[in-house]
């Protein structure tokens, strides 16, 4: 308003218009008397210098130089040139959010409520005033509706961007002059992409924010991360982010087919923010694990809707095959194999040299299977998830054999383990085949022997701490005593120095100093690791009977290993707002693209008819396959997926997933203000608050968009100019009348 007085214009007229002099007379003639002026007042001024020294003389003559050249500069008529919407000859539309969190409680109501309110007083009397006026309310579809006062906040989901284009699409043949668009910014149906997009319409959108930005009293159970699929009786870890307004005391609590199966005390600390809580499940048998996390709310929250989110666990039935070879026989192979032989996802196959002419083989599915040693083509080997070499030296390979492990790793994303012994690691001789590259250290070897029989202590690096494979117990400090607690090792093997991407899990304390046990990388598509001894055998012998933490550690190493292999047909979901995405990744059984796949997709949901989704290949990536359907919110979904090349199976899979789409309105229930200030200020126009409503209507005529007229609006009798005359003449009678110059 005091703008406004001393102004006569809002500011957004100012921000929208050019200035110019409207005055007829030549410019020129504005320059040549103001120099006129300010010569003789300098002239006359400088004749009365002895009233006054030379600075004084000098600051009067600025002031009245001043006036005469605001006089002059009024006298040429300055105005400001604006364009602005042609009244009755333009269209505003105006959008208002009918979905699920507009009805949450604000001081005078809901949101919804609250925003109908503010509009029906602030912005449509103005609006129907000058325009075509056209509404709409929105959740996850838009609709025309004669009257605000008819809306509900029921939507199970807002396509914030996804509406903007679809009105800017239907408003295409009118001349619209702007788009306001009033939400709490809410876009849990709309791919980010669509954002970019507003802009090239040329419309401005003004956006009005409803509901505060930050949620008090408030608990989010906003994100739960943990792995879609499970082996039979293992334990995964499930990492839950909480958002929430400050300190507290909550639960988290985890069912399983409404059976409680793990809580976990949180306390939330006092900032505001996310807090991570990490906890451990124990999958139990193979099937579906339809799991539902939830927090307890703090006293007197409000909305409870967000404290829960669910998720789906596979637990296939299908073993991982693993192909355990050793160069001797030694007490580390006998060990390892008891550890194993009793796990049921794993399938473990072995191959003991027990002379230097004879081997003996256990676990083969066939007569022929390793029939001949090593497997030295890419469709035997790769049939194997993992692959674990004890003390075996790399002259018994081929070079072609030591390239096929490295393709292992890299190809067929397989894993690789290498464990200590006297012909293993750089005294083996593996430091100069192709194998290395996969290695994650740079093997040693030198005139002495790297493998050398010392005891040493065992404990768990911080990456070991929060490692599944070195998970003993669920309790942090627990499991570091158990580990503390293992038998010393017998021998050990020093690495190389370890490559950039490598990771130690375990150290050994080796004549006082800390040495890589256990360390992995990636490599390509697959991982391999290397445990530099070879008597973990100790563990179990110099333990009580019935303790199982050998077994424990060796079942969830090599469960960890096999499991990463990926199968020659992958099956990926995922869900983009209201759409879930699908990609067949499709393999030969030697792991190599397949471009010219029949690929059919079969979803099925939970209570309906299956329908067949069309698949296409991904432009650029080699073997994939992508498509995509609508999902009904808070089903269950069963998708098969089968590629074949002319009548010949290359694999089959099935996924399962949940779409809880209906319950996207309780989270990020706070106003997404930075969603809406970035949509205003790509499309030209302003981000307001419902208490700054009234502004809005100036803001949208002077909108470029639409049909326009020229205007000019005169600016010589503002307020501000008199109150500016009348402080120069002030303050130059105040100078003179106090330097005696009157």
């Amino acid at each position: 308003m005091i703008y406004e007085f001393l102004f006569k214009y809002p500011a957004e007229t100012f921000e929208a218009g050019r200035l110019v002099l409207a005055s007829t007379w030549p410019i020129g003639i504005l320059w040549s008397l103001l120099t006129v002026a300010t010569l003789v007042l300098a002239a006359v001024l400088i004749s009365r210098r002895s009233r006054m020294a030379m600075p004084r003389v000098a600051t009067v003559w600025a002031l009245q130089t001043s006036v005469i050249a605001l006089v002059l500069l009024l006298l040429w008529q300055p105005s400001l040139e604006v364009e602005r919407l042609k009244s009755r000859a333009n269209s505003v539309a105006v959008l208002l959010d009918r979905s699920r969190s507009m009805s949450l409680p604000e001081r005078d109501g809901s949101r919804l409520g609250v925003a109908i309110e503010a509009i029906k007083r602030d912005l449509l009397p103005q609006l129907e005033h000058a325009y075509d006026l056209r509404l709409y309310g929105f959740d996850g579809a838009l609709e025309s509706i004669e009257s605000i006062d008819t809306l509900s906040a029921t939507g199970e989901n807002s396509a914030v961007t996804g509406v903007l284009t679809q009105v800017l699409d239907e408003l295409k043949s009118v001349p619209l002059g702007a788009l306001v668009l009033v939400s709490d910014g809410a876009d849990n149906a709309s791919p980010p992409e669509s954002l970019l997009d507003l802009a090239d319409y040329g419309i401005p959108i003004h956006t009005v924010g409803v509901g505060p930005e930050r949620m008090a009293n408030d608990l989010e159970l906003s994100a739960v991360d943990l792995p879609v699929t499970a082996l039979p009786g293992s334990r995964i870890t499930a990492r839950v982010a909480v958002r929430h307004s400050g300190g507290g005391e909550t639960v988290l609590k985890v069912y399983s087919a409404e059976a409680l199966v793990a809580a976990r005390p949180i306390t939330l600390p006092i900032a505001a923010g996310v807090h991570v809580e990490e906890v451990e499940l124990d999958v139990g048998e193979a099937g579906i694990r339809d799991l539902r996390f939830s927090l307890e709310p703090l006293e007197g929250e409000l909305l409870l809707g967000n404290n829960t989110r669910r998720a789906l666990v596979e637990v296939p039935s299908r073993r991982y095959r693993v192909l355990y070879l050793e160069g001797e026989p030694r007490w580390e192979f006998k060990f390892v194999r008891r550890a194993l032989e009793g796990d049921a996802s794993l399938e473990l196959v072995t191959w003991l040299r027990t002379t230097q002419r004879k081997s003996y083989r256990q676990g083969v599915r066939s007569e022929d299977e390793l029939a001949e040693g090593f497997p030295d083509d890419r469709k035997a080997l790769f049939a194997y998830d993992a692959l674990i070499m004890g003390s075996i030296g790399a002259p018994n390979f081929s070079p072609s054999q030591h390239a096929l492990i490295r393709d292992f790793v890299g190809d067929r994303g397989g894993s690789l383990l290498l464990l200590a012994g006297r012909e293993s690691l750089g005294d083996g001789g593996w430091d100069v085949t192709a194998v290395s590259d996969a290695l994650p250290a740079k093997l040693r070897r030198g005139r002495d022997a790297t493998y050398v029989g010392t005891e040493a202590n065992v404990r768990l690096t911080r990456a070991g701490q929060a490692s599944l494979i070195c998970r003993l117990d669920a309790d942090p400090e627990r499991n570091r005593a158990l580990w503390a607690e293992l038998p010393a090792i017998g021998d050990f093997q020093s690495l190389g120095a370890l490559k950039p991407g490598a990771v130690t899990l375990v150290e050994a304390l080796v004549e006082g100093r800390a040495q890589p046990l256990l360390v992995s990388q990636h490599y390509g598509r697959g991982q391999a690791a290397i445990l530099a001894t070879a008597s973990t055998w100790r563990w179990r012998m110099h333990l009580p009977a019935d303790d199982v933490r050998h077994q424990q550690f060796w079942r969830q190493l090599v469960r960890s290993l096999a499991s990463a292999a990926p199968d020659p047909l992958q099956l990926n979901l995922a869900t983009q707002g209201r759409q879930a995405n699908i990609e067949v990744a499709v393999r030969t059984s030697e792991h190599i693209p397949v471009n010219d796949a029949r690929v059919r997709v079969v979803v099925t949901p939970q209570s309906g008819p299956a329908r067949e989704i069309e698949m296409h290949r991904s432009a650029g990536d080699d073997g994939n396959y992508v498509g995509y359907f609508i999902p009904d919110a808070n089903e269950n979904y069963r998708v098969d997926a089968e590629a074949e090349v002319e009548g010949v199976s290359l694999g089959a899979a099935t996924r399962h997933f949940r779409y809880a789409m209906g319950a996207s309105e309780d989270f990020d229930a706070a106003q997404n203000a930075g969603l809406l200030r970035d949509i205003a200020s790509r499309t030209g126009g302003a981000y307001w608050t419902l208490d700054r409503l009234g502004e809005l209507p100036s803001a949208i005529s002077f909108s470029a968009a639409g049909v326009t007229e020229r205007e000019l609006l005169s600016l010589w009798n503002m307020p501000a100019v008199f109150m500016l005359l009348l402080l120069l003449k002030s303050g130059e009678w105040l100078l003179r009348r106090r330097w005696g110059a009157v």
